[in-house]
């Protein structure tokens, strides 16, 4: 399973090439055989792909979203598969590319894709995934420091997802050295911003200073928050097998050798997005949508853990870290539980 770029000859790229080929066919058809009722999000979408002009509104909805809506009802008579291809189809072919074009074992980092993200982004909420793809293709273009490229593409997953406007802050984080110290306390700095400084009434008194688009969207998981408490979007339970999986594998990368800038701005996101998701836990609604957003560079940075071990015992590394993936797949793709994610309860 770990075939790192630095092993494989010229046969084994092509096999590779093909494999990504197919698999990407695959992971585009899956959505439409699907029952409807697979994901929370489907049938949202399902009635959403109906949206009247009349009710196209930029601040509740992303310009792709709207435009993929008028595209669909136009040329396709508002066809609920051909509504999804505007969405699958560009995320999945990014992301394929991007997996073989970044990680140093293209195969693992696709084992993580499928059984962590895929169901959330291909599945579930595929404007935020879409977005996600651009914001990888982003990065991609930091390390090559191709700036208007970064740019291009973090506006690109801007108007696929507002939230995407966050990964902005990346261009200006320093990716040849790695502060430990400051990394090592920012999940805890997360909790404690989380009890005393990103209260409810903090959220309620940012949106008056938020961009409308912004603070529309804000204003609406705080309403979620005290209409229906109860409501399963509010029933994040932070410390879950998902978060602590995460933890486990970003304190393990802060004590241990790194000496790729890729690695060193993977796990700084990560570490950015722990911090994000502990402090922001008062609205979990938002602090979920930042985590998974930025736990997909796990993607990316698993594959090295392995070879910061022994070449005899990365196999038995790779095997367990594959056990950990579909442990945690099965609350997704068995249990369906995409918040509440304890692994058996």
């Amino acid at each position: 399973m770990l075939i790192t770029k630095e092993y494989r000859g010229k046969e084994d790229d092509i096999l590779l090439k093909y494999l990504f080929i197919v698999f990407a066919i695959v992971l585009i058809l899956v959505p439409h055989i699907i029952p409807l009722y697979f994901t929370p999000d489907f049938p949202m979408y399902h009635g959403l792909r109906l949206l009247p002009p009349n009710s196209s509104n930029m601040l509740n909805y992303e310009p792709y979203f709207l435009l993929s809506v008028f595209l669909n009802r136009v040329v396709f008579n508002s066809g609920w598969h051909t509504f999804l291809l505007f969405f699958t189809v560009p995320y999945v072919m990014i992301s394929m590319y991007l997996i073989k074009k970044i990680s140093i074992s293209p195969i693992f980092s696709l084992y993580v894709f499928t059984f962590m993200f895929y169901i959330h982004f291909g599945l579930s909420g595929i404007r935020n995934g879409l977005a996600i793809a651009f914001v990888w293709w982003g990065i991609y273009d930091l390390f090559d420091d191709n700036k208007i490229g970064f740019f291009t593409k973090i506006t690109i997953a801007f108007l696929c997802h507002y939230s995407s406007i966050v990964f902005l802050l990346f261009y200006f984080i320093k990716r040849d050295s790695l502060n430990r110290t400051i990394y090592f306390l920012l999940p805890v700095i997360g909790f404690i911003f989380g009890i005393f400084v990103f209260t409810f009434d903090f959220f309620m008194y940012l949106t008056r200073f938020l961009p409308e688009f912004l603070s529309v969207k804000v204003q609406s998981y705080l309403r979620l928050l005290i209409l229906y408490p109860m409501h399963e979007l509010n029933q994040i339970n932070v410390i879950n097998s998902y978060s602590l999986f995460a933890l486990a594998v970003y304190y393990a990368f802060l004590f241990m050798p790194l000496t790729e800038e890729k690695e060193i701005l993977f796990v700084k996101i990560i570490g950015v997005g722990l911090f994000l998701f502990f402090s922001m836990r008062v609205v979990p609604t938002f602090s979920f949508r930042f985590f998974v957003g930025f736990m997909t560079f796990l993607v990316f940075l698993i594959p090295y853990l392995p070879q910061k071990f022994p070449r005899h015992s990365r196999n038995f590394i790779v095997f367990w870290l594959a056990i950990a993936v579909i442990i945690l797949s099965w609350n997704f793709y068995v249990r369906h539980k995409f918040l509440n994610f304890a692994c058996f309860n």
